[in-house]
């Protein structure tokens, strides 16, 4: 992997060493020359309408005047100069593809009259589009233009974030899905190398961009979506990027979206971003908006909406292993809005909207809101303001968001979150690049919650029993107050078992104003402080005595985080296995310390609502289950299991065992660089790795 990171690093470089300006001064003309017309210069062949020359300067000599530029390739940078003969000409700055449509760049007008020049100079981040014009236009006379230059220099904009955790957009050996797909009743393929108009969507002929194959979908369709960066450059007749996904498949013939084996694709919203600096109206366009059921979303990485990655209202929807990252918005979000009746189905929820969607081993992260106070709505991953029933977040992490990792504002019903990691919410510093593309002097906002399970801050109208098994919060300290696990005055219950906060501002906040009902904790473990006024306790371990309440029974409090593998954040961000699974460092207990053993197991806990929801969690995710491997249950999220311990022996090295290098394989054969689960086979021979 760091060769990997190397190697991208030095051709990014480069990429900017070799950057390349083209000007052009527009020598050559003069007074009689300067006709409307095409014009041939060092760059080629310009178009002028409405012009003159004279001293050295282009002149619009008429209101509507403007030039249009030879076809360029790759440009992120563009600039020119100019002056005016008079007070408040306007000057629009526009792109076309096709020379016959023109999308707006940016538009200024020139204030007062001046005979020296300024400059114009602008990130425009099309450094993947080919063929493109460039118009500038003056909306009266007697504006001057003398020196244009366009660049395909780096910028340092967003376009260029690199994806340092995905650097070559390649998976490392082909991920293994927690429930096998469906089979395809048809195939439909997309490529950075397709083309939406030449192809034909088959893997030898594939369409570029996602809104074409799904054009094209119907009930049981796989499309199958290879590595790479994908500019999402299709409008839709809204005037949108937005890519929707409206139609329906079925239980049994879902529609499915998915990587190809062994590949990554990114979708690149960042055309919305660029729009939206040109008008802040666009502020709002999602990446997908999936209102449609029965969907299969897998091995996505979704980047640079202008809103939400995924905004998620359909039913039955499946997302996993998908990544979403420097969004305008919440990476993913499933609700509706504060009122209901807005989503067309009339005042009441009644559960069956917005309903049964798990969301599986998916990470958020590095995601932020803009308006004018910005980094207020932006949170990893959202199920709010009116979710239906069944929702479902099994094994996510999510990581220096703006605002919450976790946000269960407003919920109508239950939500379940289990072996999900939150950490690092709401820093300032890690969101500057949203900057990078809307200007402005907004402060930051962003409240740096981990899991918010609910409430709206004041109790209001939030229902359901929320539920966090085995979950992890850390590292949400912006300020003495910020929460690793909050209630958010949340009325309608909570279920934390398994659950381990540290290095919050509080680890635990479920004050008096949460629900006093159908709240419990079992398992869990808080290192720093907490404030605990509600709920049933039971087996639960913490180094401080808390100031109001807290846990009481069964306490272990003789452990410090020493007794912790690993509390990192560098080992928490560790890649995960082919399986999904999380690295097996981070949160684990050592051997022999006091937490282990001294917990419950879930069979014994009499609480119907615990135990219910938890036997049929493990109905539909057996691989969540955790084996009791001593006397009981060991407290936090994981069961201590000694690695270093093998049942099998290794054999010595003979001629039939494998040099250092050696192709290593999964059990259902497939070449892979790590052993799943702890099996490997070399050279045709099973080894127990150490």
């Amino acid at each position: 992997m760091k060769k990997v990171i190397l190697t991208l690093t030095a051709l990014i470089l480069a990429v900017c060493m070799n950057a390349t300006e083209h000007t052009e001064t527009f020598s050559g003309l003069n007074s009689t020359t300067a006709k409307d017309g095409v014009h041939k210069f060092d760059l080629g062949e310009w178009t002028f309408s409405g012009m003159s020359y004279g001293s050295s300067t282009l002149k619009f000599n008429t209101n509507g005047a403007y030039i249009i530029s030879p076809k360029l390739d790759n440009i992120t940078k563009l600039s020119f100069t100019y002056r005016s003969g008079g007070s408040n000409k306007k000057i629009t700055v526009s792109y076309s593809v096709d020379g016959t449509n023109w999308t707006e760049i940016d538009n200024f007008t020139i204030p007062s009259s001046s005979s020296s020049f300024s400059t114009w100079t602008k990130n425009i981040g099309l450094s993947y589009k080919t063929g493109i014009q460039f118009r500038i236009l003056a909306a009266s006379s007697n504006c001057y233009i003398k020196v244009f230059t366009a660049s395909d220099e780096d910028t340092g904009s967003g376009s260029n974030h690199d994806y340092s955790d995905d650097p070559d957009y390649k998976t490392e050996g082909v991920w293994i899905p927690t429930k096998a797909f469906p089979a395809a009743k048809k195939t439909i393929y997309i490529s950075t190398a397709g083309n939406d108009e030449t192809g034909d969507g088959s893997e030898e002929k594939p369409w570029y961009n996602i809104a074409k194959a799904y054009e094209n979908a119907e009930p049981g369709t796989h499309i199958i979506c290879r590595g790479g960066k994908y500019h999402i450059n299709r409008y839709g007749t809204d005037g949108k990027l937005t890519v929707r996904m409206k139609k329906s498949g079925t239980a049994d013939a879902p529609i499915v979206i998915r990587c190809y084996d062994g590949e990554l694709p990114v979708f690149d919203f960042e055309q919305q971003l660029i729009d939206c600096n040109r008008d802040k109206s666009k502020v709002g366009d999602r990446g997908i908006a999936l209102t449609g059921d029965y969907h299969i979303i897998y091995g996505i990485h979704i980047t640079h909406a202008a809103d939400n990655g995924i905004k998620l209202e359909g039913n039955h929807n499946r997302i996993e292993r998908c990544k979403f990252s420097y969004n305008l918005d919440s990476g993913i979000q499933l609700g509706f809005g504060h009122d209901f009746s807005q989503a067309g189905f009339g005042s009441k929820n009644d559960g069956s909207h917005c309903a049964y969607n798990d969301i599986i081993d998916c990470d958020s992260h590095h995601n932020c809101d803009f308006d004018m106070n910005y980094g207020s709505d932006a949170d990893g991953f959202a199920c709010k303001m009116h979710n239906g029933k069944g929702n479902r977040f099994i094994r996510c992490r999510a990581w220096r968001n703006s605002d919450d990792a976790w946000d269960l504002y407003e919920t109508d019903y239950d939500v379940t979150l289990a072996e999900c990691w939150a950490w690092e919410s709401g820093k300032a510093a890690d969101h500057l690049w949203v900057k990078e593309y809307l200007d402005g002097s907004a402060s930051f906002s962003g409240n740096g919650n981990g899991i918010k399970l609910g409430g709206n801050g004041s109790g209001g109208s939030s229902a359901g029993i929320h539920y966090a098994f085995n979950c992890i919060a850390f590292g949400c300290n912006k300020s003495g107050s910020v929460k690793g696990f909050d209630c958010n005055s949340h009325k309608g219950g909570h279920v934390l078992v398994g659950c381990l906060g540290f290095d919050n501002g509080y680890d635990f906040m479920f004050e008096s104003g949460g629900s006093e009902t159908n709240t419990f904790f079992y398992n869990n473990i808080c290192i720093g402080r907490q404030e605990i006024c509600v709920g049933t306790d039971d087996y639960n371990a913490i180094i401080n005595a808390p100031s109001k309440n807290g846990w009481t029974s069964h306490l272990v409090k003789n452990f410090s985080r020493d007794d912790f593998q690993s509390l990192d954040e560098t080992d928490a961000l560790a890649p995960r296995s082919l399986d999904g699974s999380f690295p097996r460092k981070f949160g684990r207990l050592k051997s022999g310390c006091a937490l282990i053993d001294a917990g419950i197991d879930m069979q014994d806990i009499s609480a119907a609502s615990v135990n219910s929801a938890y036997t049929a969690l493990l109905a539909d995710f057996p691989f969540l289950a955790q084996k009791v491997t001593g006397a009981a249950r060991d407290l936090g999220p994981y069961e201590f299991i000694d690695y270093t311990a093998t049942a099998i022996s290794i054999p010595a090295a003979t001629d039939g065992t494998p040099a250092n290098g050696g192709a290593i394989y999964n059990m259902a054969g497939q070449r892979v660089t790590q052993g799943y689960k702890g099996i490997v086979i070399k050279n045709g021979r099973k080894y127990l790795s150490r």
